[in-house]
């Protein structure tokens, strides 16, 4: 069966794809105010639009991290239209 995060449009698999972030952030006792920079692929850059208008309800409008969006003809699947790799900083504890 093909995996679910593949399923789906561009917002679908963005939506996926934010979600999986935040899942990832929240282990690591830290949210999207601790992204300092983000790496985007896109297969469709028409998907420019949804994916900013995803990534705003994130990320303070007024001091988003820097990123990187790349065009690219392919993804690790061919279903795959998106993928972000967020770096993050996440200070130690005391």
């Amino acid at each position: 069966a093909e995996a679910d995060w593949l399923a789906g449009d561009m917002r679908e698999q963005t939506e996926k794809t934010f979600a999986n972030i935040d899942t990832s952030l929240v282990a690591a006792k830290a949210n999207f105010s601790d992204v300092v920079k983000l790496n985007i692929y896109l297969t469709d850059m028409t998907g420019q639009d949804i994916l900013n208008e995803i990534s705003a309800r994130h990320f303070d409008p007024a001091n988003p991290p820097p990123r990187t969006l790349v065009g690219v003809a392919e993804l690790a699947h061919p279903k795959m239209l998106v993928e972000i790799e967020a770096m993050v900083a996440v200070p130690l504890d005391p």
